[in-house]
């Protein structure tokens, strides 16, 4: 078997179907190295979910990281394939990388790539980092075409896709009181980390825009984050029924809750929450500026597996959930079809796991 290493900060629970599936491989020999917490509020998989795990601790320094006893690991096991959380950030992988290039290993980074057009010494230092790996494993088009666009080579980019499965378990918060939430009005909204970045006073907007019209809705926000607080001061100010639920990891509680959302809506940065929202059937409101987004927008199929509205634009995305909420009504079980369809042929798992052993095969 072929050996190689694949090098995490630390191992989100998100990829715990991925992760696994690899670890399964009778092609690949994975020792997965990372630390055992994060410093981000993510949940963290515990190593004994793979078979072989190598502990090295990771220091912040400043806006950067160091992975401390990644590089006598590497130095004492010659591992054929190493594959990096492709993070520019992350300064033990810009020389565990050019080590292991100079000793004739394959490098790959597994990253998002670029988000939009750089200029300057940004792009000369991010051009620099990727140049020392053999090829990228990218999440969405988006960022292959913009690699294209700087020049990076099209043949040393794989678009792997991505994927969000947790553990059945995970041993912590399940959740703040009842996952469960009644209302008289239709339920829209996310299960999501509430960041500024994702926009989510544009959703609270929006709902007092359908109340003003005649048409209320609940809003449904499963997660914490810095952004909790002024959210439910909005919410309050405009007289809009938003249910703030807390964090809620028990996959069994998140699935019960998309049966009651009937759209997901995320306003801008949709990220992983889409891919989560398709898998259970529901479709997904979010903007259509590629550049401001995250790869995994990509899934949002305007019309088809969701709606795209103007970025920044209230009035466009109470229209645009509108719209949705009147599909949903009259079809939710074939909605629920094609969503789930998307996840199945472009975003499991599964497919994540096949795109990468063919891109470590160079198939």
């Amino acid at each position: 078997m072929t050996s190689a290493l694949i090098v995490y900060p630390f191992m989100p629970s998100y990829r715990y179907g991925v992760f696994t599936g690899l670890d399964a491989s009778d092609e690949f020999e994975y020792t997965f190295a990372s630390d055992v917490s994060s410093d981000n509020g993510v949940p963290v998989l515990p190593p004994s979910v793979v078979k072989r795990h190598v502990l090295v601790r990771t220091t912040r320094i400043g806006s950067a990281t160091w992975q401390r006893g990644l590089l006598p690991h590497i130095a004492k096991n010659k591992y054929e394939i190493v594959i990096f959380l492709g993070d520019v950030s992350h300064l033990s992988t810009w020389v565990a990388a050019g080590i292991l290039r100079a000793r004739g290993a394959k490098v790959f980074y597994w990253t998002i790539g670029w988000h939009n057009p750089e200029a300057g010494l940004k792009r000369l230092i991010r051009l620099a980092f990727y140049r020392l790996a053999n090829k990228l494993l990218l999440y969405g088009e988006t960022a292959r075409s913009l690699g294209v666009m700087h020049g990076y080579p099209q043949a040393r980019m794989v678009v792997i896709g991505n994927s969000h499965v947790s553990p059945p378990r995970l041993g912590e918060r399940r959740m703040e009181g009842d996952a469960s939430v009644k209302s008289a009005f239709p339920i829209v909204g996310a299960v999501i980390r509430l960041n500024q970045v994702k926009r989510l006073d544009l959703l609270i907007r929006a709902a007092a825009e359908l109340k003003r019209r005649g048409d209320p809705i609940t809003v449904v926000l499963v997660g914490e984050g810095p952004a909790r607080g002024g959210l439910e001061h909005l919410a309050s100010g405009l007289g809009v029924d938003v249910r703030f639920l807390g964090a809620i990891y028990d996959r069994d509680a998140v699935a019960r809750l998309y049966t009651e959302i009937l759209v997901t809506v995320v306003p801008s940065a949709v990220g992983l929450t889409a891919i989560q929202s398709l898998h259970h059937g529901v479709p997904v409101v979010t903007d259509g500026d590629a550049y401001t987004q995250m790869p995994e927008w990509e899934a949002v199929r305007d019309g088809v597996t969701g709606g795209l509205f103007a970025q920044g634009k209230v009035s466009a995305l109470a229209d645009e959930i509108s719209r949705w909420l009147r599909m949903v009504a009259t079809d939710r079980d074939g909605i629920a079809v094609r969503c789930r369809a998307e996840v199945e042929t472009r975003w499991s798992p599964a497919v994540q796991t096949r795109r990468i052993e063919q891109a470590l095969r160079g198939d």
